[in-house]
């Protein structure tokens, strides 16, 4: 067993860049679903779009900080790594640009930093028009016509559901990178160290274990929603 390999830090390094760049990716793939209009502006929709809502922005705003997290620690791994390093490489890897960053190595990926929260979409609105004939049975539903759009809702279901996965497999568990450098280094900072990857992997447990609240969230509202109107489109078709 070696006493400190500054190469292992670089290859954990460069493995957790890679991780802020996936996460980042999903991230932007869930902000791209149009969930606008899901819950309806009648009935009980308002109401779920304002909680759904809430908890999709807070689980939002903590993926974010995932991604940065990532690739803050890609940054501290790799720095550990140039303090160890006594090569001529470390003198290379420790230079910096105009702005004061780290210059990344030749082949290996910057990361990715996110300077602002990525905004999810909001399942609020309506506006899905009344079936045929339903002035005939107006005055008799108390609610109103749900004009929710329950394909947005399962949208967003389905976009949770892969951004759940996508974190999985991004950091559920050590990588053979982060494994080496826990089984070979003995270095006073890799007990701290660990710390920190395994508190970014309890994050990022968290958010995929929200993630899969939030799908089955809005699969049950856009099922429901779907056999309600369903329900109502036909029966006004019978009257005409």
């Amino acid at each position: 067993m070696t006493d400190v390999d500054p190469e292992l830090f670089y290859d954990a390094a460069a493995a957790y860049k890679e991780n802020s760049d996936h996460a980042a990716a999903a991230l932007r793939k869930l902000a791209g679903v149009d969930a606008a209009g899901a819950a309806g502006t009648h009935g009980v929709g308002p109401q779920w779009a304002s909680s759904y809502d809430a908890a999709a922005e807070e689980a939002g705003q903590v993926a974010y900080r995932l991604v940065n997290v990532f690739h803050n620690l890609g940054s501290l791994l790799r720095q550990n790594g140039i303090n160890h390093d006594q090569t001529e490489e470390a003198s290379t890897l420790n230079q910096r640009d105009a702005y004061g960053a780290p210059i990344t190595p030749p082949g290996e990926s910057a990361g990715t930093f996110i300077d602002a929260a990525v905004a999810v979409s909001s399942v609020a609105g309506g506006g899905d028009p009344e079936p045929p004939h339903w002035n005939l049975v107006a005055d008799r539903i108390v609610d109103g016509w749900p004009d929710g759009h329950p394909d947005h809702a399962l949208a967003a279901s389905a976009a949770w559901e892969t951004f759940g996965h996508d974190l999985v497999r991004i950091d559920d568990q050590p990588g053979p990178e982060e494994q080496r450098l826990i089984v070979d280094v003995e270095a006073a900072e890799i007990a701290p160290l660990v710390d920190r990857l395994e508190e970014a992997r309890g994050v990022n447990t968290d958010i995929a274990g929200a993630c899969g609240d939030l799908s089955r969230a809005a699969k049950d509202y856009g099922n429901k929603l779907k056999s309600v109107k369903d329900d109502m489109a036909s029966s006004t078709s019978c009257i005409g």
